[in-house]
């Protein structure tokens, strides 16, 4: 999850300059809607990812983390489709669907947010963790830990290269006790 978010830092920082553009083409208003800020930000979130994983096969963030991005059971660099794939199915997971679980509750609670702004809030917090723990809950050693966007784009993030300690046997070898 750091690589994670330091790739949404990064991200950041070629959405803001294109959203400042959009408001001064659109005006004002742009920023009010909620829809324009949204997929402006969903947009460059999936080129961000697409780009990074389908061309060096890791985001600037796994590489400083360690991870890379590869082809499930060939160890191979994802294509553009693939990583394009893996990123809208994460996308979709962890964005899309808490807007959709709040768009139904809508038709069953108070239609207008700014009644109740704490209740949509919460509403959509416990949607976006109840998401997350979706995307989690494929991740099994049988299936090499992979959530439901890497089984989707038949991809896994693998370590570069294990750590020192990994490296080295856990089992302490067999004359330790006459030492």
């Amino acid at each position: 999850l750091g690589s994670y978010w330091i790739d949404i830092l990064l991200s950041s920082v070629i959405v803001m300059p294109i959203t400042l553009v959009l408001s001064l083409i659109f005006g004002a208003g742009y920023t009010n809607s909620s829809s324009w800020p949204t997929l402006v930000v969903n947009c460059t979130f999936v080129a961000y990812f697409t780009f990074c994983e389908g061309y060096w096969g890791t985001t600037p963030g796994k590489r400083l983390c360690g991870f890379r991005v590869r082809v499930h059971g060939q160890g191979i660099p994802p294509s553009f489709r693939r990583a394009f794939l893996r990123v809208s199915a994460l996308l979709l997971i962890v964005d899309g669907l808490p807007y959709l679980v709040d768009w139904m509750r809508s038709f069953l609670l108070d239609p207008d947010p700014e009644k109740n702004p704490i209740q949509w809030s919460i509403s959509y917090t416990l949607a976006k963790y109840t998401m997350w723990i979706l995307l989690l809950s494929t991740m099994r050693v049988r299936n090499g830990y992979r959530g439901v966007h890497e089984l989707v784009s038949g991809t896994c993030l693998i370590r570069r290269k294990k750590m020192k300690a990994e490296s080295e046997s856990a089992v302490p070898p067999s004359n330790w006790l006459s030492t």
